[in-house]
Parts: C-alpha cells; sequence; structure tokens
C-alpha cells in the first residue's frame, strides 16, 4: 500500500511539474505578444523603427557576419583554404553589406525624424 502511495506522490509532482512548465510557457508567450502591442502603441512612428533595425540587423545577419566568421575560422575547420581571390570577394561581400546597412539605416532615421520617404 504504501508503494503504490509513493508512485502516486511521484505520477502528481510529475503532473504538477508538467503543468507549471506548461503555463510558464504561456505566460512567457503573453508577456511577449502584451510586450509587443505596447511598444506598437507607445512609439508613435513604428514603421521607421522596424526600418532601422530591419535594415542594421539584416545586412549585417546577411553580408557581414557570414564572411567574417568563415575568415576567422580556424583553418582546420574549413572545407578549403580560401584563396586571395575568395578573400577578397568576401572582403568586398563586407563592403557592401555595410554600405547598403548604413545607407538603409540612413533613409529610416531620415524618415523617423522628418516624415519624408
Amino acid at each position: 500500500s504504501s508503494s503504490s502511495s509513493s508512485s502516486y506522490t511521484a505520477k502528481s509532482w510529475r503532473q504538477r511539474l508538467v503543468w507549471s512548465r506548461y503555463w510558464q510557457e504561456n505566460m512567457f508567450r503573453a508577456f511577449l505578444v502584451f510586450f509587443g502591442c505596447f511598444i506598437a502603441v507607445a512609439v508613435p512612428k513604428f514603421g521607421p523603427l522596424m526600418g532601422v533595425i530591419g535594415s542594421l540587423g539584416c545586412s549585417s545577419l546577411q553580408f557581414v557576419l557570414p564572411p567574417i566568421i568563415y575568415l576567422r575560422m580556424p583553418a582546420f575547420a574549413r572545407p578549403v583554404t580560401p584563396s586571395r581571390l575568395r578573400t577578397c570577394a568576401l572582403c568586398f561581400y563586407i563592403v557592401v553589406g555595410l554600405v547598403t546597412g548604413l545607407s538603409g539605416t540612413i533613409q529610416s532615421l531620415n524618415e523617423a525624424f522628418t516624415g519624408d520617404a
């Protein structure tokens, strides 16, 4: 009889942990939704703010960080050693990413502060 009560107690604790985790995850999701709504209501020009975040984030994630990571990768982890031409192409790719990210950021900030498109 005592073994059945201990297994019941263990089972109920597991169920409580599962339900506790379930509610924690749902509360976190609800918090994120409400926080996003708060930001959308609190920031008067939300579009340009998203433009700044997008131009900085997307250009760096697409153009800047992958070539830098590849060039900084140790030699034993690379599939091939990059040639001088490939290294120059990657550096050009980084410069293009920096220029486009900077121009998008400037355009978004200009739109945010002056209202011009």
